[in-house]
C-alpha cells in the first residue's frame, strides 16, 4: 500500500512539474545585420512590408496571437513570425510550456518597424519550479495552476474546485494576481459559493497588494448591473483607475464610457484616447473602435489610412465587424488601394465566423462578380442564409433575388414575403418595396391605397424614394387617388430635406411653372441644377430650359446645349426634342441632319411636337 501511495504522489508531482514549465524573456533586440525581413519579405494586407520576429525557444509554438500575417514557420532553431508595422505585443502559446505575453516596450522597443528583423530569445523561468520547505509551489505558479484548472488548459481538465484550491494557496502567500483571481471565484461562484460581499472585500485586498485588475473587475460589475444595481458613475471611476494604471480592458471600457456618455459626459476625443491606449496594447475590440473613430472622424480628424490599419489589426484577431469594415475599405479604396479580391476575402472570413452582414456581402460579391467569379446561385445561398438568421439586409436581398431571378427561379410571391419580413422589422427599404408591391400588384393584389400606407411608413423612416413616389402620386393622381398638390409639395419638400434627387427635380419644376406652389425662377433653377448634378434627366432638362431662357440665372446657350445633351442621352424625350431645336435653330452652322436625328428619337419616345416637326420635314417615324 505504501508503494502505491509513493507512485501516486510521484505522479502528481510529475504533473505539477510539467504544468509549471514556463518561459521568460532572456532578450529581445533589433538585429540590424539580419536582412531576413528584406530578403524573404512578406506583405501585409495593405501592401506594406512586414517586420520579422525570430523566436528562439526549445518548445514547439502552437499559436501566436497579435498582428500576425500568415503562418509561423520553423526554420532551424528559430520560429519566424511576420507581423505588421507598429506591432507592440505578441501572445505565444506552446506545446509544453505556459503561454507567454511579450510587450515589446518592456525591452526598450516601442513598436516594431517595417522590414526589420528582431530576435526574441526565451529561457526557462527557474522561479517557476521552486518548491518551499512545506512542499508547496511558489505563489505565482499556484496562481497559474489555478488559472489552468479554471480554463481546462495546459494538460489539465477544467475543475473549478481545484482552481479555487490553488488560487487560495496563492492568495494566502499574498500574490496580487492570485488574490484578484480568488475574488473572481467568489464573484462568479466558481469552486465556492457565490458571495459578492466577499468578492468585493477580496478585490480591495488585491488592490492593497498592488494589483490593478480589480479596478476593471469591480467596474464591470457596476457597468453591467448583473450583481447589484447598475452604477455607470461608479463603474467609470473604477475603470479610470485601472486604465490610467495601464490595464487594457479597463482602458477599453473607459473608452466606451466616454463614447456612450455613461458615468461621464460624452466626449469622443477622450473615448478615442482610451480606445487607442488599449488598441496599442493589442485589445482587439479597442482596435475596431479606434479604426471606426478614425474612419468617421469621431474625436479626431478623419484618417482613412489609420482606420484601415486598425481594422486590419482587429480583423487579424478575429473581430468580425472589423473584417467587414476592412472589406469595405478595400471595396471603396478607403485608406488603402481598391481591391475587390481582398474585399471578398474579408467578407468571406467574417461570414465564415458567423457575421450575418458579411454573409449578405459575400452573396452580393458572388452575384456581381466582385473579387470572385460570378455565381448567382452561391450568392443567393449566402444571402438567404443571412435571411434565415434574421438579418434584415438578408430579407431585402433575398426578396430582390426572387423578384429578379438571381440564383433562383423568379417568384414574386416569395419576393413579397421576404420584403414583408424586413418591413416587419421597420427596415425602410423593405417598407418601400412592400409599397411598390401593392402599387404594381407584384406578388399581392394591386391596391394603391395600401401602397400609399406603406410608402408613408417608409417615408417616416427617411426613405427618399418613398417621398418621391408620394409626391408624384399626389401631384398627378393615381387610380382611386385624387390630385392633392399641396400634399404633393409637402412630400417633395421632405424628400429634398432627405437629399432626394427626384424630389429636387420635381420641386424645381414646380417652382419654374408655379404648379402647386408660388412661381420662383431662382429656386426652380437652383433645385434643377442640384438635381442635374446628381444625374437627374428632368433636372438636366430644366437646367437647360433655365439657361436658354435666362430663368433664375444668366442666359447661356452653350451651357443649355451641354445640359440638354446630357438629359437627351438618358432618353428624356423633351430633351431630345430640345436638341433637335438646338441643331435646327441655335447651332452655327445649323445641322439639319442632326436636328432630324434628335426629332426622330423624341418622336419614337412619344413626343408630339417632335412628330409635328418631322411632318414639317416630310418625314414619319417609320421612314
Amino acid at each position: 500500500m505504501k508503494r502505491c501511495l509513493f507512485i501516486l504522489f510521484f505522479a502528481i508531482g510529475a504533473v505539477i512539474a510539467t504544468m509549471a514549465q514556463e518561459y521568460q524573456v532572456k532578450s529581445l533586440k533589433l538585429d540590424a545585420a539580419d536582412q531576413s525581413a528584406v530578403n524573404s519579405p512578406r506583405k501585409d494586407l495593405i501592401g506594406g512590408n512586414c517586420a520579422l520576429v525570430k523566436l528562439i525557444a526549445s518548445d514547439k509554438v502552437v499559436q501566436v496571437e497579435g498582428n500576425v500575417i500568415g503562418d509561423v514557420q520553423r526554420k532551424g532553431a528559430a520560429t519566424w513570425v511576420y507581423v505588421t508595422d507598429g506591432t507592440r505585443r505578441l501572445d505565444f502559446h506552446f506545446e509544453k510550456h505556459l503561454s507567454l505575453t511579450v510587450n515589446f516596450g518592456d525591452y526598450g522597443i516601442r513598436q516594431v518597424a517595417t522590414a526589420k528583423t528582431y530576435i526574441l530569445t526565451l529561457e526557462e523561468n527557474k522561479l517557476a519550479h521552486k518548491v518551499d520547505r512545506g512542499d508547496t509551489l511558489n505563489a505565482e505558479v499556484q496562481y497559474l495552476l489555478g488559472c489552468d484548472y479554471a480554463r481546462g488548459e495546459n494538460g489539465v481538465s477544467k475543475d473549478p474546485a481545484r482552481s479555487f484550491y490553488w488560487l487560495s494557496k496563492s492568495a494566502a502567500q499574498g500574490y496580487p494576481d492570485g488574490i484578484n483571481a480568488l475574488a473572481n471565484c467568489y464573484q462568479n461562484g466558481r469552486g465556492v459559493a457565490k458571495d459578492i460581499s466577499k468578492a468585493l472585500s477580496v478585490y480591495e485586498e488585491a488592490i492593497a497588494k498592488g494589483s490593478i485588475k480589480p479596478y476593471y473587475n469591480m467596474g464591470y460589475m457596476y457597468y453591467t448591473g448583473k450583481e447589484f444595481e447598475r452604477d455607470y458613475k461608479k463603474a467609470a471611476q473604477l475603470f479610470r483607475k485601472g486604465a490610467d494604471a495601464g490595464h487594457r480592458p479597463a482602458q477599453y471600457y473607459m473608452g466606451l464610457c466616454y463614447y456612450n456618455g455613461r458615468g461621464v459626459s460624452k466626449d469622443m476625443k477622450q473615448a478615442l484616447h482610451y480606445f487607442e491606449l488599449a488598441a496599442e496594447q493589442g485589445h482587439s475590440d479597442a482596435q475596431f473602435y479606434t479604426g471606426y473613430c478614425y474612419e468617421k472622424g469621431e474625436g479626431c480628424e478623419k484618417n482613412a489610412e489609420k482606420a484601415a490599419l486598425y481594422y486590419l489589426r482587429a480583423a487579424n484577431q478575429g473581430v468580425r465587424g472589423a473584417m467587414n469594415n476592412l472589406a469595405n475599405c478595400y471595396q471603396k479604396g478607403i485608406g488603402t488601394e481598391k481591391s475587390s479580391e481582398n474585399a471578398y476575402y474579408w467578407h468571406k472570413k467574417a461570414a465564415q465566423n458567423g457575421d450575418t452582414q458579411a454573409m449578405v456581402n459575400v452573396g452580393l460579391d458572388y452575384q456581381k462578380g466582385d473579387g470572385v467569379q460570378v455565381d448567382e446561385q452561391i450568392g443567393f445561398e449566402w444571402i438567404k442564409k443571412a435571411a434565415d438568421k434574421g438579418n434584415v439586409r438578408g430579407y431585402y436581398y433575398t426578396a430582390e433575388s426572387y423578384r429578379k431571378g438571381l440564383g433562383t427561379e423568379v417568384d414574386k410571391n416569395k419576393a413579397y414575403e421576404y420584403y414583408m419580413k424586413g418591413a416587419e422589422k421597420d427596415d425602410a427599404a423593405c417598407l418601400y418595396e412592400v409599397g411598390e408591391c401593392y402599387y404594381y400588384g407584384t406578388g399581392v393584389e394591386k391596391d394603391v391605397n395600401k401602397a400609399i400606407e406603406w410608402y408613408k411608413k417608409a417615408a417616416d423612416k427617411e426613405s427618399r424614394a418613398a417621398c418621391a413616389d408620394l409626391a408624384h402620386i399626389y401631384m398627378f393622381g393615381a387610380t382611386g387617388i385624387a390630385i392633392d398638390k399641396s400634399e404633393g409639395i409637402r412630400w417633395m419638400k421632405k424628400g429634398v430635406e432627405l437629399g432626394s434627387t427626384r424630389c429636387k427635380a420635381l420641386l424645381g419644376a414646380c417652382y419654374l411653372s408655379g404648379n402647386g406652389i408660388g412661381k420662383n425662377l431662382k429656386k426652380g433653377f437652383e433645385l434643377s441644377r442640384d438635381a442635374a448634378m446628381e444625374q437627374s434627366d428632368l433636372g438636366q432638362y430644366n437646367t437647360a430650359v433655365c439657361l436658354i431662357n435666362g430663368w433664375g440665372t444668366d442666359e447661356n446657350i452653350q451651357g443649355a446645349f451641354i445640359w440638354a445633351e446630357m438629359s437627351a442621352q438618358q432618353g428624356y424625350a423633351d430633351a431630345e426634342y430640345m436638341m433637335g431645336v438646338m441643331y435646327d435653330q441655335y447651332v452655327q452652322p445649323r445641322d439639319h441632319k442632326k436636328a432630324l436625328e434628335w426629332y426622330t428619337k423624341a418622336a419614337e419616345h412619344g413626343h408630339e411636337e417632335a412628330k409635328r416637326e418631322m411632318l414639317r420635314w416630310g418625314k414619319t417615324i417609320e421612314e
